[in-house]
């Protein structure tokens, strides 16, 4: 996507500006985000592949690059354990990050939704009742190209996610990397 020279006015009241972006681990660095979240001003990022596991959740470089503004929200894959003489810092895979806007954040109007173990890391949802506007629920997706019953868990998963918020009236956001190259198999 092109950056626009000048930012967009601020989100009209009762609208969200929402950016999912593909992180794809250290090949995006945080100035390309910093100037991206400084230009298009998003109240809602889906950050898929920050390639970091869930020990590293509190210093890395997207909380320093986004945590002013934003509050992170994180699905993790689990970080193996260390080992005695081991490498000390361990690599991470997949992952998803939520971003929300402090101002669309007040006490109590953000929450995580729990997702299935299995589904950490490729799975982030979280319900939030802006000050202004009805409630809604996230759901940023990595969807996994190399396990196919993993992936099958994940379209499973969603698919029961739809249906709930359908059911109940609920404005249901959904971003992120959907690895949806169709292949002869599919």
């Amino acid at each position: 996507k092109a950056i626009s020279e000048t930012p967009p006015p601020a989100t009209p009241e009762g609208e969200l500006r929402v950016i999912t972006m593909n992180l794809q681990g250290a090949a995006t660095d945080s100035v390309a985000l910093e100037t991206l979240v400084k230009q298009e001003r998003p109240d809602v990022l889906s950050l898929t592949e920050p390639k970091i596991h869930n020990r590293q959740r509190h210093s890395n470089t997207y909380r320093r690059t986004l945590g002013r503004e934003h509050v992170l929200l994180h699905s993790l894959v689990a970080a193996p354990p260390l080992t005695k003489g081991g490498p000390r810092r361990l690599p991470g895979k997949a992952g998803v990050i939520i971003a929300v806007h402090r101002r669309l954040t007040t006490f109590n109007s953000l929450s995580m939704v729990p997702v299935p173990d299995a589904l950490a890391g490729y799975l982030c949802h979280l319900r939030m009742a802006p000050p202004s506007g009805r409630p809604l629920e996230v759901l940023g997706v990595y969807m996994p190209t190399d396990n196919r019953p993993l992936r099958a868990a994940v379209e499973l998963h969603v698919g029961t996610v739809e249906r709930r918020c359908a059911q109940h009236g609920t404005t249901l956001l959904q971003g992120g990397d959907w690895n949806g190259t169709l292949r002869p198999a599919d």
